[in-house]
């Protein structure tokens, strides 16, 4: 089983699908790639240092059920997880924590970031 951190966002302005790619894409300084093949077509992926991947769900829903007081999930409908792949989860953590410093200074989101969908890493939700 994979170990990876997450980020969850909503924007707090009105923005479409592609304009938050384009920022979770600016943010991670790589390109992220969609199509048919990729999650069937659910997902934006690409690699970030050569051995972290980035993987963008839109509109990811989560049961209101799921919510906790620090992580609420079915208000944030962007998930951006990030996965190892040399199994180096502190590689993974510091590429998330990169790319969530630079999608808060946009002011654009709301935002919280987990490790494996548990334990809360971080919360700056608006």
């Amino acid at each position: 089983m994979s170990t990876e951190v997450e980020i969850l966002l909503r924007p707090i302005e009105e923005m479409n699908r592609i304009q938050v790619v384009i920022e979770v894409a600016r943010a991670a300084g790589v390109e992220l790639r969609h199509g048919p093949d990729i999650y069937e077509g659910r997902a934006y992926v690409g690699i970030i240092d050569d051995d972290v991947a980035i993987e963008l769900f839109p509109d990811d829903r989560h049961d209101p059920d799921d919510d906790t007081g620090d992580m609420p999930f079915s208000k944030h409908p962007y998930t951006v997880e990030f996965r190892p792949l040399n199994r180096s989860v502190e590689k993974a953590q510091r590429s998330m924590e990169r790319v969530y410093d630079r999608l808060k200074e946009t002011g654009h989101f709301s935002l919280f970031a987990t490790f494996d969908w548990q334990y809360p890493l971080r919360g700056d939700i608006v």
